[in-house]
């Protein structure tokens, strides 16, 4: 009997112009952000998306195997297209930075059609970033391709009080898991309830 191929079944819930608590984690845990190459690839890529995909950023934690973000959803796109943007496009310029290539990169065609794109300012962000990691590693590293875990996990917050309570989470992350700061750590100190 053929088995079935498991689908992402989990229904997402839209407010408009919501805020959202949002945690992704890396393929099978990895501690790919115990590189601070990646941490610094992840904020400007946050912020390359913000751009692009118009929408808020109250707070954020680069943890070494997952990522907190609390983001408010503009009008043109939800949080799963911001997600789907964010993920696919680090995923894919972290592998550069590696050497690594992932199914589900950009093909030759793709990359010539993005060339006049927005995506093409982003080169040279990674070509600095690239040039970082040759120079710490000089071709000897380890590391696995990158991969985020499927999917992510989501909150919607309902008022002030649910907003404090995560924007505390998040400054609390590096303490909860042990780490020796809190880098890669932001949020708003002005609230938008």
């Amino acid at each position: 009997m053929p088995t079935e191929k498991h689908r992402n079944s989990q229904r997402r819930y839209y407010e408009d112009m919501g805020v959202y608590f949002i945690t992704t984690n890396t393929y099978n845990l990895h501690p790919y952000f115990g590189e601070e190459i990646f941490c610094d690839l992840f904020v400007e890529e946050l912020e390359f998306c913000k751009k692009l995909k118009e929408f808020e950023i109250y707070g954020y934690k680069i943890n070494p195997d997952h990522v907190h973000l609390m983001i408010q959803q503009g009008a043109k796109f939800n949080f799963s297209e911001v997600m789907h943007f964010l993920k696919r496009n680090f995923s894919q310029n972290a592998n550069k930075i590696i050497g690594a290539t992932q199914k589900g990169c950009l093909t030759s065609f793709q990359r010539r059609r993005c060339a006049s794109s927005p995506l093409k300012e982003f080169d040279g962000i990674v070509k600095t970033h690239k040039d970082k990691f040759d120079s710490k590693y000089k071709g000897k590293h380890d590391l696995l391709p990158f991969k985020w875990q499927k999917s992510f996990h989501y909150h919607l917050i309902k008022d002030r009080r649910d907003f404090l309570n995560h924007l505390e989470y998040i400054h609390k992350q590096w303490q909860k898991h042990g780490l020796p700061e809190n880098k890669y750590c932001y949020f708003v100190e002005v609230l938008p309830f």
